[in-house]
């Protein structure tokens, strides 16, 4: 492992290179895995890049506020904004949530043929797919393919329960990824929202049920 730390213009920015592969946040690991989310808690932006090769993680922490140079208050990306608006569960909530739950999200850029979700783990984060695709698989058999504007992750979150399916990104996809309590507060602000969510989730399930049933050779 390396960490590189810089200061300049009143920013500091800290690079922690790895050689491991990736493992999300484990909700019931006693804190194991927590890491993104407290450097998220502690810094204004983390972007992550994992390759082959390792994972680079890039912390960034404006000194005295979150003023930028021209004097602007720094407030989340509009593709962000625009993202999450396209998603059926947080199309119904306020501007005022949706900039909220954007300056939550931890962008990740995946470099292909790694294992975003283990099925059976306990999950502590909710992934939102902003390019590229991602394949599910239950039972060691493929179910379905997501695409941008996607959630991924959320049964677990949703529903207290173990990871329901296995996510790969087989090519390069970037990711916003939303801790629990983030995803869940912003969720259960909303009747429409939390409609939206269990909607979402019974549909994932029935289909995930009908394609294992449909593979083993089974009534659906």
């Amino acid at each position: 492992m390396t960490v590189e730390a810089a200061v300049a213009d009143g920013v500091v920015e800290i690079v922690v290179r790895d050689h491991g592969r990736w493992r999300e946040a484990n909700g019931d690991s006693g804190g194991l895995g927590m890491g993104l989310q407290l450097m998220h808690a502690l810094m204004d932006t983390v972007d992550l890049e994992t390759t082959e090769h390792g994972t680079t993680v890039r912390l960034r922490r404006v000194l005295g506020g979150h003023v930028l140079q021209d004097g602007t208050v720094a407030g989340p990306a509009p593709d962000r904004l625009a993202l999450l608006g396209r998603s059926s569960i947080f199309a119904p909530q306020p501007v005022s949530m949706l900039e909220r739950v954007a300056s939550r999200l931890i962008p990740c850029t995946i470099s292909g043929d790694e294992t975003i979700i283990h099925e059976g783990d306990q999950g502590g984060l909710v992934y939102l797919i902003a390019e590229g695709h991602l394949d599910v698989s239950a039972e060691n058999r493929h179910v379905a393919t997501l695409g941008p504007g996607d959630f991924v992750g959320e049964i677990a979150l949703l529903r207290d329960v173990p990871r329901t399916a296995t996510i790969v990104a087989p090519k390069p996809v970037v990711l916003y990824a939303l801790a629990r309590e983030d995803f869940l507060s912003a969720v259960t602000s909303s009747d429409a929202s939390k409609r939206a969510a269990e909607r979402m989730v019974a549909s994932r399930l029935t289909g995930l049920r009908d394609a294992l049933a449909a593979a083993n050779g089974r009534p659906a």
